[in-house]
């Protein structure tokens, strides 16, 4: 269950992502595109954490 749900979140992440790629200003192009790829991926793989737990514990 959990898998499938990060599977899904990744295009999500990805389209965050190159929506957050379009800057304003080129210089800082560089920067708010490995601070968005970086706060995506720790938001999904926290996600999936949280998500692993909950379906461990209702199985147990």
């Amino acid at each position: 269950m959990a898998p499938h749900i990060i599977y899904q979140a990744i295009p999500i992440g990805q389209q965050i992502h190159r929506a957050i790629k379009q800057p304003v200003m080129p210089d800082t192009a560089a920067t708010i595109d490995n601070a968005a790829a970086f706060i995506i991926a720790l938001l999904i793989i926290i996600v999936g954490l949280i998500l692993l737990c909950f379906s461990e514990r209702k199985t147990k």
